[in-house]
């Protein structure tokens, strides 16, 4: 019953310059421009931490010369906020980027896993499409362009098809750009998982979603409260901080607020697979829910990630950024061809003006799937704000300029 309710108000067909009616256009996003696939994590690792660190410094000894004090506690509260976040990105940005609220492109798992994993190995031969190549298009559409892998992966994953239709299959071949034999194997290791270690979870997501309450395309209350481990995580995690919003399109937005959440206190008392299993839990609730949107909208719907970094101060948890990164690439494997973009939002003032050195930096993988706000959006003291008027409508209509 939760799928049939109505989705936001569609967006009106007159645009103001290219852009949704209603959006600011200071929320165009900066697109990040497409590399080629296989950039190694560390030299723009390091080269990021190493940029954010001198900028930090200079801001710093333009903070100690400084003559007033209320300049010098600017500045250098700037230069530590920079320098944090320089950090934040440096260390972690494929974690807390594609794990956070998300999950990356199978080729953005990286060269060492690809070594250790056979699938990971086979989804390299045919890197994973792009969420531009295939959201103008309708179902139809990419059922007749898809038509012979489709065939040829029912035939090769035959044992592993489990009833899925051509719509679940299809998010198979399109995370493989179309290689039936990468997507055959992924199949068969997300069978094995729903039919072993995952069941309890698949499960769990079944019954939350058979009690849903009707009258919501997604009710946080209800399935955040049906989450495995609730009883700990819930203490931390709230609609405060993290929340699944809608958009009139059909596709669905994580966002969160990393900042907002005491990782420490949580991580010394949840374990790292108890914050697995509640993410792949609301992961599985998604996928279902992203099925039969795209079949009511007649396009493929997608799971975008939105992190917000307002009131970033540093790296997370050593911890719970492990936590980030094994449910990460879990759902990578569990849940292929959901993903759609990251979006950054509220990045620290100066390092939204390093933007321009530090985006080409990214991995390919990570950097074709990502989109950052020029402007914060600060009107949004709490992340449940957004799941209420009037800041539902236009937290909404700014994001799908973003995404524009």
């Amino acid at each position: 019953a939760c799928f049939s309710a109505p989705l936001p108000p569609a967006p009106t067909p007159h645009t103001t310059a290219g852009r949704p009616m209603g959006a600011s256009p200071r929320f165009a996003a900066a697109a990040s421009p497409s590399v080629q696939a296989g950039d190694g994590p560390k030299p723009w690792r390091r080269l990021a931490v190493g940029l954010g660190g001198l900028c930090a410094a200079a801001a710093i000894v333009v903070a100690g010369a400084g003559g007033r004090r209320g300049r010098r506690r600017y500045v250098a509260g700037r230069a530590a906020e920079l320098g944090s976040a320089a950090a934040f990105v440096g260390g972690g940005a494929p974690t807390i980027f594609g794990g956070l609220a998300g999950a990356q492109p199978a080729s953005a798992v990286g060269k060492l896993s690809r070594k250790r994993d056979p699938l990971a190995r086979a989804a390299a031969v045919a890197q994973p499409a792009g969420t531009s190549a295939v959201d103008g298009a309708g179902l139809s559409d990419l059922f007749g362009r898809y038509q012979q892998p489709l065939a040829a992966l029912r035939q090769a994953g035959a044992a592993s098809l489990d009833g899925r239709d051509e719509l679940e299959l299809l998010r198979f071949v399109l995370e493989h750009r179309g290689n039936h034999v990468a997507a055959a194997q992924n199949l068969e290791v997300v069978s094995k998982w729903r039919h072993g270690a995952g069941k309890h979870i698949i499960d769990a997501a079944a019954r939350a979603i058979e009690a849903a309450p009707a009258g919501n395309v997604w009710d946080n209350a209800h399935f955040l409260a049906s989450a495995p481990h609730i009883e700990k995580i819930g203490k931390y995690v709230t609609p405060a901080q993290f929340v699944i919003v809608p958009l009139r399109n059909g596709d669905l937005c994580s966002c969160i607020r990393a900042s907002d959440i005491d990782d420490k206190a949580m991580m010394d008392e949840v374990s790292v697979d108890e914050w697995v299993e509640y993410f792949l839990f609301l992961r599985e609730v998604a996928s279902h829910m992203a099925d039969e949107l795209s079949k009511q909208h007649g396009r493929l719907v997608r799971f975008h990630n939105i992190n917000d970094f307002g009131g970033v101060r540093g790296m997370p948890d050593e911890r719970f950024r492990n936590a980030l990164s094994k449910s990460s690439e879990l759902s990578t494997k569990l849940y292929p061809g959901l993903a759609g973009m990251t979006i950054v939002i509220n990045m620290p003032s100066l390092m939204r003006m390093m933007g321009s050195f530090l985006v080409p930096l990214f991995p390919g993988a990570t950097k074709s799937t990502m989109k950052f706000a020029k402007q914060p959006i600060d009107y949004v003291p709490d992340m449940s704000d957004v799941l209420s008027e009037p800041t539902k409508s236009r937290f909404i209509s700014d994001i799908e300029a973003i995404l524009a």
